[in-house]
């Protein structure tokens, strides 16, 4: 009897152990897990973190890039307007659409960075001769408007066609201020140079992403047309978005976008 009694306190003894040695495992397990995560969330944090500074550096240096380019292009498209109202003040010269037409083409040629040159008249406002051009289909638009606009495709193919005004008219009939022709009617209302924030368009078949710089030309006083330029980016947002990943793949969520990057 004595002997069962002490084999039951050994047995219930023992599983006391058991069970607290299970207890504490637990318990051991469920605090390194919860170091464990500590840590993993502290070191996402900080590549999180690396990566976020990392690329701020690298947007800072594409600004500077971007601001050098936006500069340049502006000033394109002021020398574009500068030789057009020159022609239109010269007694000798002859006001000439196809004259006009070639020296865009030769702008664009000579400026890699730009992937779209034009100059547009008002309806009628050089030459009175928008009757003889409608639906010429080459430098002016269907209205006879003189129009041209040149571009360079991805592969350097130069291209032209009149610049699409539908858009234009449909926006300035409705008083829409910020639509789809705002780049033509921004200088044409604000009377200064415009620079549009960036989007996306279709250039000879393809999808690019850029932006619009454009003036009006204002001879007199009185406005007759805007000049303009466009320009991509593509290939620095595209690095912005391939750094990301080579930093972090996991992190690149946190990225900023790569056009407020590039572009502010």
């Amino acid at each position: 009897m004595k002997k069962s009694i002490q084999r039951r306190i050994s047995i219930s003894a023992g599983l006391c152990f058991i069970v607290s040695i299970a207890l504490l495992i637990s318990i051991n397990t469920h605090y390194l897990n919860n170091i464990k995560d500590l840590v993993i969330d502290r070191t996402k944090a900080q590549s999180v973190t690396q990566a976020e500074i990392q690329l701020a550096a690298i947007a800072k240096a594409q600004a500077g890039t971007i601001n050098t380019l936006l500069t340049e292009s502006s000033s394109i498209a002021q020398a574009m307007a500068t030789t057009m109202l020159g022609i239109i003040d010269d007694p000798d010269a002859i006001i000439s659409r196809e004259r006009v037409n070639q020296y865009i083409k030769s702008v664009l040629k000579r400026h890699p960075n730009v992937v779209g040159a034009y100059i547009a008249w008002q309806p009628n406002a050089v030459d009175q001769r928008d009757a003889e051009f409608q639906e010429q289909g080459k430098h002016s638009y269907s209205n006879g408007q003189f129009a041209p606009y040149w571009s360079r495709g991805a592969d350097g193919t130069l291209a032209l066609r009149p610049l699409n005004l539908a858009k234009v008219e449909q926006d300035r009939a409705a008083g829409t201020q910020f639509g789809s022709g705002y780049w033509y009617l921004c200088p044409e209302t604000t009377k200064q140079l415009c620079v549009l924030e960036p989007y996306s368009w279709e250039l000879q078949g393809k999808s690019m992403i850029g932006t619009s710089i454009t003036l009006p030309l204002l001879h007199q006083g009185k406005l007759i047309g805007i000049s303009g330029v466009d320009i991509t980016q593509g290939k620095r947002v595209k690095f912005i978005q391939s750094t990301c990943q080579l930093l972090k793949p996991s992190s690149c969520k946190h990225c900023p976008s790569p056009l407020l990057a590039v572009y502010s």
